[in-house]
């Protein structure tokens, strides 16, 4: 083996060992476990079996204390979910806690609305994780939402979407209409319409709008005499479209939206 290349392995061995060092003195989780992956690749590469086997037999026992930790966790959710007669379902590799899908990593969580991440959770103890999503659910309802208000927006940023848009159609991707409904949100607040600067701009997440938008679909897709029609996405759209999160079920997710239009209802 070269020499230049074998003290080059050797320099990234003990670099990354020493952040294995300092890594050691947190609770373990899956930077940790990623950082012994590449210290096996990195030994393996110098042929220093030794270490690699011990490096193999460390990961080994950090996945299985890393998988238990998850699911002990994930059932103590469960159990204080069932206990406050939460609608709840498990699935294979999420829970779906109405209206948030949660999503487990070793040492934290994802909440989903839909389609969209609204949290990441720092949470080992399943119990108090459970509250976590309790509140989120209930931040989530408590936005403040007007039905006719939200579909006046929705249909402002439909319009100037379609003047902007280079489609020949009327159908618009839901991805391209999102951010002018953020631009939007902003004329309904006050200190941004007052005083408009970066640090008076207020946020409207994605997994806030999938859920306003769901509020919306529960009384029907018309308002004001318009109605808005939505579209599946194809295979190649499924990663770029938005499904909405259901408030009714645990049962089924929401529907899956690429695009939409709104057309005025004929009077009949």
């Amino acid at each position: 083996m070269d020499y230049q290349v074998s003290l080059q392995k050797c320099q990234q061995l003990t670099n990354i060992l020493k952040k294995i060092k300092q890594k050691s003195q947190q609770p373990p989780d899956a930077d940790f476990l990623k950082l012994l992956r590449q210290a096996l690749t990195a030994a393996q590469a110098l042929q220093e079996e030794n270490i690699a086997v011990q490096l193999s037999a460390v990961m080994e026992a950090l996945e299985r204390q890393l998988t238990e930790l998850t699911e002990h966790r994930r059932e103590a959710l469960w159990v204080a979910a069932r206990e406050a007669a939460w609608p709840c379902k498990r699935f294979d590799r999420f829970d779906r806690l109405l209206p948030l899908e949660v999503e487990y990593q070793p040492t934290k969580v994802r909440l989903k609305v839909g389609s969209e991440t609204y949290q990441e959770v720092q949470e080992l103890d399943g119990a108090r994780l459970f509250h976590r999503v309790k509140e989120a659910a209930e931040k989530l309802a408590q936005a403040p939402f007007q039905r006719e208000e939200f579909f006046r927006l929705l249909h402002a940023a439909y319009a100037f979407v379609r003047q902007t848009s280079s489609r020949s159609d009327d159908w618009l991707h839901i991805r391209q209409l999102y951010p002018t409904m953020v631009l939007l949100q902003q004329t309904m607040n006050q200190e941004f319409m007052k005083q408009p600067e970066g640090r008076q701009f207020r946020s409207y997440p994605s997994a806030q709008f999938v859920y306003d938008l769901s509020r919306f679909g529960q009384e029907g897709w018309s308002c004001r005499g318009y109605k808005l029609e939505t579209r599946t996405p194809s295979m190649r759209e499924t990663a770029q479209a938005m499904i909405l999160p259901n408030l009714a079920s645990v049962e089924q997710p929401g529907p899956q939206i690429a695009h939409l239009h709104i057309v005025k209802q004929e009077v009949t």
